[in-house]
């Protein structure tokens, strides 16, 4: 069988892109003949895979449209770093192949919404518009102006039935001002969702295998990064400030202590659901 006119530059693109090294994908193809040096061959054009190893690759390995690989050129896509402008280079590497592929999903869904929406937000009033926050404002008066602008007061807030009501709640709050809210099985436990900033479709995106508590402090988490005009991802590792440097540090621990003071909850609580024993304040 002839070779496949596969560009081998998309397809070591495919592999980088999807954070996976080339002993990731051989384990993942396990058959005995795919071995590195073959995968390695792949990429620089010496050979190409069959078609049904190009179909393992495009659809249960890298996540991809198999037409891609025939592309000319690497398709242009916002990378983690355009995205997420305020994580380290050590954070950035540390994403897994699956956080990889729910980010290019979220990028998908907001030029769908764009799309849909003809690139303007239904929605009648944006809070991302209409609030913008410094990271040197207090959390009292970040959680103030939220509550305000929501027009959401403690009584409600209170008599909420349980953490699984305050999610579906808070996201249909969410949502009535101009936030896209998406919940997926992250199938990594380190990271509890994330969020993409934009002018018209900002989006959050919650890791439903969480607990609900830990689910509506993720929401707020990253609602005070999208009103802070930033992308972020909130990584349940305790120790993941020591890598935050200067303005990007500050604007971490806001979000954590907005999404603790607006939620009233108490120190110990938020030590369990955010690792913020970290935190100086």
């Amino acid at each position: 069988m002839s070779n496949l006119p596969i560009n081998p530059e998309v397809m070591r693109w495919a592999r980088e892109t999807s954070g996976m090294s080339i002993d990731d994908v051989v384990g993942k193809m396990k058959r005995k003949r795919v071995t590195a040096e073959v995968v390695s061959a792949w990429e620089e054009g010496v050979k190409s895979p069959t078609y049904l190893q190009l179909e393992r690759l495009a659809y249960e390995i890298y996540d991809r449209p198999l037409a891609i690989f025939f592309f000319p050129q690497p398709p242009h896509e916002p990378t983690p770093e355009q995205s997420f402008r305020t994580l380290p280079e050590s954070e950035i590497g540390s994403l897994s192949p699956r956080m990889r592929f729910l980010l290019r999903k979220a990028t998908a869904l907001q030029l769908n919404l764009a799309e849909l929406y003809d690139g303007s937000n239904p929605a009648e009033r944006q809070i991302v518009k209409d609030i913008n926050l410094d990271p040197k404002t207090s959390v009292a008066e970040m959680s103030q102006r939220v509550r305000d602008y929501l027009s959401v007061d403690l009584r409600t807030q209170i008599d909420l039935k349980d953490s699984e009501h305050a999610m579906k709640f808070w996201r249909e709050v969410l949502e009535n001002f101009g936030i896209s809210v998406f919940k997926d099985a992250f199938k990594d436990d380190s990271v509890s969702g994330f969020c993409l900033y934009d002018d018209e479709f900002p989006l959050i995106y919650v890791n439903n295998s969480m607990s609900f508590d830990r689910q509506v402090f993720t929401l707020f988490h990253e609602l005070a990064h999208l009103l802070f005009k930033t992308g972020g991802v909130d990584i349940d590792r305790k120790d993941r400030l020591n890598s935050f440097k200067g303005v990007y540090r500050s604007i971490e621990v806001r979000c954590n202590e907005f999404a603790a003071e607006f939620l009233m909850l108490s120190s110990d609580k938020t030590k369990d659901i955010s690792g913020m024993e970290n935190i100086a304040h």
